[in-house]
């Protein structure tokens, strides 16, 4: 595992000292009219759909598959990961964000809500060599509970894609810790639908497995809400962000995002 701490100067560190417990309020992204934004279902329910934006310039696009966090509760929805998909598809990359069944729906948590991201991607197989997207230069990146999906996907999945690169955004990786810690007041158990600790088989089952794949866990030091002891997976390589909080990690003006970008630059392009 190798480690990396990157520092942060000025306003990036007293922005981030705020020790923020929700994401900022979400506005409306404007997306501009050279980038198309569609909907694919790959399910039946109404949360089993992914947003797709993809660049005006001719394909085949790199995929950048975005995962987004809320401790799987459905208070949280994939609009939290839209600065991000605008930043990507601007940039070039064909972006896939996903939406799944959460807790307090019909069907989420497990394995409701590991089915659905294995599913999403079974259809980006199905669907890229038509889309002008390619299969062969694919990642997949998910910050807090969304990178713990991506992360299960990448080591845990069967949808048959290949990752270039996995990203953690401060992923909920130890399960079993987290629970035990009363992480997210509870949403583990919350998540696995019974305490962890009573079902161990269960738990295996939900937690990321290293995928052989390039993978990056991206962390900050002022993150309360998914400490990075609860971020550790084999053979992953870690960078540490000073001063970032845990949504600092999904502003795309941030350092923190900067770090992905870079690792997906050189992954897929």
């Amino acid at each position: 595992m190798l480690a990396i701490v990157v520092g942060l100067a000025g306003v990036g560190i007293l922005a981030s000292m705020t020790g923020r417990s929700e994401p900022p309020p979400q506005t409306d992204v404007q997306v501009p009219p050279e980038i198309q934004r569609t909907r694919v279902s790959y399910g039946e329910s109404p949360e089993q759909f992914a947003e797709v934006w993809r660049p005006a310039s001719d394909g085949p696009h790199p995929v950048v598959v975005l995962v987004h966090g809320g401790f799987w509760r459905a208070r949280f929805e994939l609009d939290l990961m839209d600065p991000l998909a605008l930043d990507l598809a601007t940039a070039g990359y064909a972006v896939w964000n996903l939406e799944y069944r959460r807790v307090g729906q019909a069907g989420g948590g497990v394995p409701g809500t590991l089915e659905d991201v294995d599913a999403a991607l079974a259809l980006l197989a199905d669907l890229a060599a038509d889309e002008g997207d390619d299969l062969g230069r694919v990642a997949i990146v998910g910050h807090s509970a969304g990178g713990h999906l991506a992360l299960w996907a990448a080591g845990n999945g069967s949808h048959g894609v290949r990752f270039a690169l996995a990203v953690g955004q401060a992923p909920v990786v130890r399960l079993s810790e987290g629970s035990t810690a009363g992480l997210g007041a509870g949403a583990i158990d919350g998540f696995l639908g019974v305490p962890a600790t009573s079902a161990p088989d269960l738990t295996r089952l939900a937690t990321p497995l290293p995928s052989g794949d390039p993978t990056l866990v991206v962390v900050g030091t002022d993150d309360a809400i998914v400490p990075p002891e609860f971020t550790t997976l084999d053979g992953a390589e870690v960078v540490t962000v000073e001063g970032a909080d845990h949504f600092d990690l999904i502003d795309p003006s941030h350092q923190a995002w900067s770090v992905v970008r870079r690792a997906l630059d050189a992954a897929l392009n």
